[in-house]
């Protein structure tokens, strides 16, 4: 290599450095090289070209020259620089110091959640009185309490073995706990034997009170659970009913009970009698013989005034259970509500790793928002949109419920206890909601919910003989809807409810029909639930333009029109149109048990047979 002996300048290097292909050596030479060059260092012969290089470059370096605007360029790239890399060690040390403690964090709430197996949301809604209470009085009324004789006051609380007795000018009202309603005629003393309510929710109670002498009038609203009852006794006669209206009168003679509304169940000497509405139970206390009759006194004044003020008295509850609703979903006043889940509950939700104890809490979730569309339906000024907002609110528990009990069902195959836990969990729901909405007819804006836990609960329901009983039930339902229709004057409603129980008893009728011949038990009692229910439908005295069922054992004949004919006959009969006759609405006329009403519609021609 020629030595250079003058300073070049960095143009002129890079011009000359042009065109010079890169040296290419083989793994052979390179080899061979770096062993030349190893046994000479170890010798210590190292050709001065090498460092006679690193000269050159050494005067290369003093031959560039920058002016002034390049040197400032080159300052404020190499602070550029400089700036970036202490940005992103700051970033990074930080960045990492925040998901450290993001982490750590998260760490905690999952650890706290799992040792508190995750708290569910509060749902529950405070429909009914926590006690049993005087709700008002008048006149001469007393408490009789242990050895003590208490003057009644409104709002005292009731228990166990009190008795109650009201003097000649005196008369009573009791609230229990379970919102049915007691109220004592004068001279009348009667004893509370049982207030039970296991469990909080107010679903399974019993209430058992004796008349010792006098009259009383009970109204029960609907009880659910298959122990759950409120029983009248006088002597050694008991009246149990779990939804009714009904009358139980003593004297030295005899017992007697009239049965206003629905049905109930009595037992005198050894046998149960079932009476429905209208009639009437004689027991004498001598001869222990026993009368069945027609009520007589259904233009009593006490009978008028007791069903004026259970009419008054259901309206109170409903609007009570309506503001219980509001309260405890947290509605203001202005009724805005929204039916998203909060951020808080969307990262409890996120943090919540066991799949069973997810869905209870979404479940929860859905059933404070199904509570909250049912306050917002009964607003007077719901928009259109909004109705449909609350109606999906519904619908969506409803699909909760039933995805709900189909992981239920999953769960039940490698863990049955389990598995009854969770639908004792669900079943609960479904329960405490079907009680909050017994008083909903169908033309209240809440009867969607009612028809929407009906069809979660037969999902719920795996046996299949317990799903006919059901379906038996949810029927006897809708013909209690439409008597209560009936006794507040709307024929028109009651027959829509009276429609709904046909379209559903038609399919029950044939399940009953299917059941196995081992299954005769079970046949014959749900027959004659029917048929019980079919006798009610005669007292309720109002008939929808298309069929009515009548249930057999052995074979299922459906009355239209007085002709006998099968299930797929009634399919097809098509639908009888009948004109109906214009009405004074401001006519005032004589409505069941002598209660009077304004505008009563007629019954349509072709059903006054059925009366």
């Amino acid at each position: 290599m020629e030595p250079i002996k003058t300073k070049l300048g960095l143009e002129e290097l890079i011009a000359r450095l042009e065109g010079n292909n890169k040296p290419v050596f083989d793994s052979q030479r390179k080899d061979a090289l770096k062993q030349r060059l190893m046994s000479k260092i170890s010798a210590g012969k190292v050709n001065r070209s090498i460092f006679s290089l690193v000269g050159a470059v050494r005067l290369l370096a003093e031959s560039v020259t920058l002016n002034a605007v390049q040197k400032a360029e080159v300052k404020e790239r190499v602070m550029e620089g400089i700036e970036k890399i202490s940005q992103r060690k700051f970033f990074l040390s930080n960045y990492f110091s925040f998901m450290k403690k993001t982490v750590s964090g998260a760490l905690i709430l999952v650890l706290v959640f799992g040792m508190l197996s995750f708290v569910s949301v509060d749902t529950y809604v405070v429909s009914a009185g926590t006690f049993t209470m005087m709700d008002t009085f008048k006149g001469d009324v007393s408490i009789q309490r242990a050895q003590s004789l208490i003057p009644a006051s409104v709002g005292m609380a009731l228990m166990e073995n009190d008795i109650i007795v009201t003097g000649t000018d005196g008369a009573a009202v009791i609230r229990y706990f379970d919102n049915s309603v007691s109220r004592m005629s004068n001279n009348t003393q009667l004893q509370i034997n049982k207030l039970v309510s296991p469990n909080d929710n107010s679903v399974n109670t019993y209430v058992e009170v004796s008349l010792v002498e006098g009259q009383i009038w009970s109204r029960v609203l609907n009880l659910l659970e298959s122990d759950s009852s409120f029983v009248v006794k006088a002597n050694d006669v008991s009246a149990a009913a779990k939804k009714a209206a009904f009358n139980v009168e003593i004297d030295d003679e005899k017992v007697e009970i009239g049965v206003f509304n629905h049905a109930v169940s009595i037992n005198a000497a050894g046998r149960t009698e079932q009476i429905l509405s209208g009639e009437k139970l004689v027991i004498d206390n001598d001869e222990r013989d026993i009368s069945k009759l027609n009520l007589a006194e259904k233009d009593s004044g006490w009978v008028k005034e007791n069903l004026q003020n259970d009419h008054v008295y259901l309206t109170q509850v409903e609007q009570r259970l309506i503001e219980a609703k509001r309260k405890a979903v947290g509605l203001n006043a202005a009724g805005n509500v929204s039916y998203n889940n909060s951020l808080k509950e969307d990262a409890l939700l996120f943090l919540t790793f066991d799949d069973v104890k997810k869905k209870k809490f979404d479940l929860d979730l859905a059933e404070r928002n199904f509570v909250a569309a049912q306050v917002k339906l009964n607003y007077p000024d719901i928009s259109d949109a909004d109705k449909l907002d609350a109606q999906v609110a519904l619908q969506k528990f409803g699909d909760k419920l039933k995805g709900f009990y189909l992981m239920v069902a999953e769960v039940e195959y490698t863990d049955k206890g389990y598995a009854k836990e969770l639908r004792d969990y669900a079943d609960s729901k479904v329960l405490v909601q079907k009680k909050d909405l017994n008083m909903s007819l169908p033309d209240s804006p809440n009867y969607l919910a009612k028809n929407i836990l009906n069809d979660a609960q037969l999902v719920g329901t795996n046996n299949e003989v317990d799903k006919l009983r059901l379906k038996v039930d949810q029927a006897a339902d809708k013909l209690a809807s439409a008597e209560d229709a009936k006794v507040s004057g709307n024929d028109e409603l009651a027959s829509k409810a009276v429609d709904d129980y046909n379209k559903e008893i038609i399919g029950v009728e044939k399940m009953i029909d299917n059941l196995p011949k081992d299954n005769s038990v079970v046949k014959d009692e749900l027959a004659t639930k029917v048929a019980d229910n079919i006798d009610l439908l005669k007292v309720i005295n109002v008939l929808p333009a298309a069929v009515v069922v009548v249930p057999v054992v052995d074979a299922v004949p459906v009355i239209v029109k007085e002709e006998v004919k099968t299930v797929d006959q009634v399919m097809e009969v098509p639908e009888v149109v009948v004109a109906e006759p214009v009405v004074d609405q401001t006519k005032v006329v004589d409505g069941p048990y002598g209660v009077q009403m304004q505008g009563d519609k007629p019954l349509s021609p072709l059903l006054k047979d059925a009366q």
